[in-house]
């Protein structure tokens, strides 16, 4: 059993270019990862499976104050998934929420975060969410932005884009400017593989040059 590692971004900001990137990395596979394959590389924080266990009623009943007190041992149970440290997807706000810490800490090993210009989030969040450009900007500074439950997932808390990506470069270590795509996918990798990465992407120039990604 290891720890979580948190693959952490606002929504709609690489989140899953990074799963993708991670996935063709460390199980060099032959062609590039299907998007509906990395479920079974990466866990969603918010999934509902985590969460039904520890409640009496259906997910899409609970309360978010009663889903962030179960929040914890749902973390818990997701150290369980791999023998070592698993990756896990999140787009929640790093603090709390209804006075609960939306991460839990004692079985985290760490994280990754990942920023995205918000002139390009706010268009992809238009499509995602389904609204108009100026509600999407709208939701961009909204302090309290969440979603519900549905779907096969519990409540996130957002948070503003302002907010999440501070609380985010702090954990990170700083907010200096990133050096290139290659660069920075090489300095993410605390696994002693950041030399693999230049290898592997010369190798597979036709299906994964991150250099121009």
């Amino acid at each position: 059993m290891g720890g979580i590692i948190w693959l952490a971004s606002y929504p709609k900001s690489g989140n899953t270019w990074l799963r993708s990137f991670l996935y063709n990395l460390l199980r060099n596979t032959p062609k590039p990862a299907d998007i509906n394959e990395l479920d079974q590389f990466c866990l969603g924080e918010s999934s509902a499976q985590w969460y039904e266990r520890h409640l009496q009623t259906p997910v899409e009943d609970a309360s978010p104050e009663v889903v962030m007190k179960i929040r914890p041992f749902a973390h818990a149970d997701m150290t369980q998934a791999f023998p070592d440290s698993v990756f896990v997807k999140t787009h929640n706000f790093l603090g709390e929420w209804h006075g609960m810490p939306m991460h839990n800490m004692d079985v985290t090993a760490g994280g990754i975060y990942v920023v995205r210009n918000p002139l390009d989030v706010v268009l992809s969040m238009t499509h995602h969410f389904g609204l108009t450009l100026d509600e999407a900007i709208e939701r961009l500074g909204n302090k309290g932005a969440a979603t519900s439950s549905g779907g096969g997932h519990v409540p996130e808390f957002h948070s503003s884009w302002s907010a999440h990506v501070k609380k985010g470069a702090e954990s990170a270590g700083g907010e200096g400017g990133l050096q290139g795509t290659l660069g920075t996918c090489q300095g993410l990798l605390p696994f002693g593989q950041g030399g693999a990465v230049a290898r592997r992407t010369d190798a597979r120039s036709g299906a994964a040059d991150y250099r121009s990604a």
